[in-house]
């Protein structure tokens, strides 16, 4: 069972942080109106903290909304 677990917590913390790049991406190439290569914009530095407070703002949206 600590082999499951062990492999989850892996798995989240792999995925987690690339996930969150990508998405802190797609956020920074929206705002540039598409004017930079999205190749170019996934290679700069702050795309996972983007990710992050978008991922946060989100959250804090729906949960006021209840």
């Amino acid at each position: 069972m600590d082999f499951i677990l062990e492999f989850i917590a892996g798995i989240f913390q792999e995925a987690l942080p690339m996930l969150l790049k990508f998405f802190g991406a797609i956020i920074r190439w929206c705002i540039f109106l598409g004017n930079k290569k999205f190749k170019d914009v996934l290679n700069e530095e702050w795309n996972t903290r983007v990710g992050l407070f978008t991922l946060i703002i989100i959250i804090i949206a729906i949960f006021n909304l209840g």
